[in-house]
């Protein structure tokens, strides 16, 4: 029997008269932002009589319906379900053989975001009533009057359905006229608030609460504590509320948590309710008008950020400016009619000491063991052997979300918690001698920027380093140095590298040049990175980066340091395109430094808004919040492609959008042979922008007067260029 069935199987796969696979184009465009609806309205738009859909009639024909009429039909159907009170993510049933009216229903449920649950005729009353109650059903449509009696037959078993329609019994035209008083407009609301959220936190947050409705829920971590004010989405183009009233969480715990976590479940322990805990550091939480402590600061509410681009950047200018544990403020945002979001003051960061017990604890230093049948996670080659040495950043980049999230303070771990990882690491049977790293936001950052702040907290509207270091920043690298050299020391290692990045305009500050010496000699892979990002200064600014002569100074002293000890590395600089405040011309300007400097990027970052950064506020509003200045932003999806691909004009594939990068900026002067020129001509432009016939008259008039080609030239207003475009008399013979 084995062998016969074998046979078969084999001849279906071989024969095409048997198995045969089509492959039909994509009609619609899918966007991870719409549903089955979103498709069926475009159709209507583009080819409202085309026919969408066909059901056979009782005398055996079939009958069309026009694209048009099914969607109106549709949208009659959701409007239905709304007047019965179908909400969004709730469960509605449909117990029937596969017919058209499934077609139509279903979509018309997931137009106002309820989810459909499906059920086959041949199901039994145990089993109908087992998914029913497993999925929460609140409405059900059966395809009969069989399918109807075995769902009435259990209702007493489901507490959560309320109504019943059977399709054969006038069941769609039965829920229509509950949607009678449902206008288009609500329709068309409850549509646009349809959509699924995949932001993590967001989607587990809501299914708890779904499942748990009493059960008192705590979020944090990186994307609650970005997402704790009302905030601009790139991904929705809009503000959304803060997360904690999306997530429909209890709390909300933002920074890094390990203080504020054992405070609460420590204060949970001695009996006190979550609700009542409203005075703790670190963490967020809702409350009405009345209960707002007294101390506190406000901004803008989220209804008027939303609409207004000016509050946005005055309250984001508050929100950042009180981050701090010494003076920090509790801040309120009111978010929607009665609750206000209450922003408690940092908790401070933890301690050397405190840091070293959490480095301490018994990490596996790898991934989950279920992940090995799928052949591993190959991200964890880079960071298994790695050190964290410090957390915060007082470089404070106004695109980074470090600081909103760590701190601009800075803690690092001691020698002896960081050697003692670094031994641990050598009897790992995978280790093979080298530690990829020794690092964190910045690597040599070892102590807070200044002791001042220890008391006073760091100053409010200014950056340590940026557009040049504080007087008062500490500067010292040694003990850096001295935490190098004894992981060298360890038996068993082989090299210790620092890959995660260094500050370096501090390392410039610094006037002892021994850090720099033994980084190129003994923890450099070949490439070091480094982050100048742009080059042109207002833009830096705009960043709250140093200007380009400090990395032009930290370029010389590199190279003649790798030369001094005959090695031959080199910097590898991460640069971002379409930074607010970037115009095309200064996109130019910077391939230009990159040619002069005979520097070719393999990868570059486009800029992209996260949320709770200064840089996004820019973004969205066009304003610097710290001047409310306007800021040029490149937004268009064209303007951000040329800006990133002229960072990449040394690529062949890349020659053609160059040349209209440099048409765009009028900067023709760069397209050509010469040794300033960024690109060649290609055929196309040669053919368009050369010898055009009112040009080619001119030429030939200016001959006959024997005119010299450099006053051909200026009588044209031409702009000359080595090769392609360098008129002279044999041009116009």
């Amino acid at each position: 029997m084995g062998s016969m069935t074998e046979n078969i199987a084999d001849k279906a796969i071989n024969d095409t008269r048997i198995v045969k696979q089509f492959t039909n184009p994509v009609k619609e465009p899918i966007d991870s932002d719409i549903n089955l609806f979103d498709l069926l309205d475009n159709r209507a738009k583009r080819d409202p009589e085309g026919a969408m859909i066909e059901y056979k009639g009782d005398d055996g024909t079939w009958h069309p319906y026009s694209a048009q009429v099914f969607r109106d039909m549709v949208i009659d159907l959701a409007k239905g379900l709304v007047g019965l009170g179908v909400n969004k993510g709730d469960s509605v049933a449909i117990v029937s053989r596969t017919r058209w009216e499934w077609t139509a229903l279903d979509m018309a449920i997931m137009s106002i975001g309820a989810l459909t649950v499906p059920g086959y005729e041949t199901n039994s009353a145990s089993q109908v009533s087992w998914i029913f109650n497993d999925s929460k059903v609140t409405l059900a449509i059966a395809e009969d009057d069989g399918q109807r009696d075995k769902i009435e037959s259990v209702r007493d078993e489901v507490p959560t359905l309320r109504n019943v329609f059977v399709i054969e019994a006038g069941g769609l035209n039965a829920i229509k006229t509950y949607g009678e008083s449902v206008t288009d407009a609500e329709f068309w609301e409850y549509k646009e608030a349809s959509h699924g959220d995949d932001r993590a936190t967001i989607v587990y947050s809501r299914k708890l609460r779904q499942l748990y409705p009493d059960s008192n829920i705590v979020i944090g971590g990186l994307e609650a504590s970005l997402r704790r004010f009302a905030h601009y989405d790139y991904w929705d183009d809009a503000v959304r509320p803060s997360i904690l009233l999306d997530s429909q969480a209890d709390l909300l715990l933002y920074g890094m948590g390990e203080k504020v976590i054992t405070q609460l479940t420590q204060r949970l322990r001695q009996g006190e309710a979550l609700e009542t805990i409203r005075d703790l550091r670190g963490c967020c939480y809702l409350c009405r008008q009345e209960e707002i402590p007294q101390d506190s600061v406000s901004c803008a509410s989220f209804h008027k950020v939303s609409e207004n681009k000016e509050s946005y950047a005055k309250a984001h200018q508050i929100q950042t400016e009180w981050q701090d544990a010494v003076y920090g403020k509790t801040i309120v945002q009111k978010q929607t009619d009665t609750l206000y979001l209450v922003q408690n003051p940092p908790m401070p960061s933890l301690t050397r000491e405190e840091l070293d017990e959490v480095f301490d604890l018994p990490f596996t230093r790898t991934y989950h063991p279920s992940y090995e049948a799928m052949g591993g996670v190959d991200a964890i080659k880079e960071v298994e052997f790695s050190i964290i040495q410090n957390r915060g950043c007082f470089g404070n980049c106004n695109f980074c979300a470090i600081t909103f999230h760590q701190g601009r303070q800075v803690v690092s771990r001691s020698e002896q918690s960081i050697l003692h990882e670094a031994e641990e690491m050598t009897h790992n049977p995978h280790f093979k001698g080298y530690i990829h790293d020794v690092g964190g936001p910045t690597a040599d950052f070892r102590y807070p920027s200044c002791k001042k702040q220890l008391k006073y907290g760091l100053c409010q509207n200014r950056k340590c380093l940026a557009p040049k270091p504080c007087p008062q920043l500490e500067i010292d690298h040694m003990e850096y140095v001295e935490l190098l050299r004894k992981l060298r020391r360890i038996k068993g290692v082989k090299k210790v590298f620092v890959r995660s990045g260094i500050r370096y305009d501090y390392l410039n500050a610094d006037p002892n040049p021994t850090f720099l010496q033994e980084l190129v000699k003994y923890h450099i892979s070949g490439q070091l990175k480094v982050a100048p990002e742009h080059c042109v200064n207002h833009v830096l600014d705009k960043m709250g980066k140093p200007h380009i002569q400090d990395f032009d100074r930290f370029c010389k002293r590199f190279y003649e340091e790798t030369k001094r000890i005959g090695k031959e590395q080199y910097l590898v600089p991460y640069l971002m395109s379409s930074h607010p405040g970037c115009t095309i011309a200064d996109a130019v300007e910077l391939a230009v430094y990159l040619k002069r400097h005979h520097m070719r990027p393999e990868q570059v970052q486009d800029f992209y808004p996260t949320p709770g950064t200064t840089s996004t506020c820019m973004f969205y509003t066009g304003l610097d919040p710290q001047t409310m200045e306007p800021v040029y932003v490149p937004k268009t999806a064209e303007e951000k492609f040329y800006q990133r691909t002229l960072l990449q004009y040394y690529k062949p594939e890349n020659r053609h959008n160059v040349i209209q990068a440099l048409i765009r900026a009028h900067r023709e002067d760069l397209i050509g042979n010469g040794p300033n020129c960024l690109v060649a001509p290609d055929n196309e432009y040669i053919r368009t922008h050369t010898r055009r016939p009112a040009e080619l008259v001119m030429l030939l008039q200016c001959s006959r007067l024997n005119l010299p080609a450099l006053a051909i030239m200026a009588s044209l207003k031409l702009r000359a260029f080595s090769g392609a475009r360098e008129f002279s008399s044999h041009h116009i013979r």
